[in-house]
Order: structure tokens, then sequence, then C-alpha cells
């Protein structure tokens, strides 16, 4: 899988989860590139197993409603309309 979604969450693991090993992942697997290879994957179990608690077949590396409701996102400020970069303050998803 790749795009912008995938970089967004890339980003969203460099800026949220900074200094854990998932951002470590991330950083030594292309940084965020749009590509859900395995540094992404093994950053995202990272986060399941030790930041959520998850265990077993729970821990899969896989985004799914359970992550989009327990991750951390980085807020974001705008310039002409478009994404300029984070502001280093992070939130969960509370659509």
């Amino acid at each position: 899988m790749s795009g912008d979604y995938v970089y967004a969450l890339q980003v969203n693991i460099l800026v949220c989860y900074s200094g854990t090993p998932a951002a470590t992942y991330v950083k030594n697997s292309g940084g965020a590139d749009g590509v859900y290879g395995a540094g992404t994957r093994d950053a995202f179990k990272w986060i399941q197993k030790n930041v959520w608690g998850l265990t077993g077949s729970n821990v899969d590396g896989v985004y799914g409603p359970y992550a989009r409701d327990h991750m951390l996102f980085a807020l974001w400020y705008h310039t002409n309309l478009s994404p300029t970069t984070t502001t280093g303050k992070c939130s969960r998803y509370t659509g």
C-alpha cells in the first residue's frame, strides 16, 4: 500500500511518537515516503503493543478503526489553504 494516507500516518508516527522505537523504524526505512513497508508495519506493531497494550493476534501492524480511535495525530497549521507542517502537538481523533 502507498500514497498520501500512508505518508500522513508516517508523519504522525514521526511527530507524535518521536523518540520511540516506532519513529526509529519509520526513519530507518526511508522516513515518510508514503510506502507502507516493513518499517511502517513494525512501527505500528510497536505502538499496538507498547502504547495501546494489545497482545497476540491484535498486534498485526494493520491500521483500522481501533487504530483510528487510539492513535495520536499531529495537528497541522495551514498557509494558503494547504497543510505545511505540524505544530508538534498531537491529539486523538474525535470525529
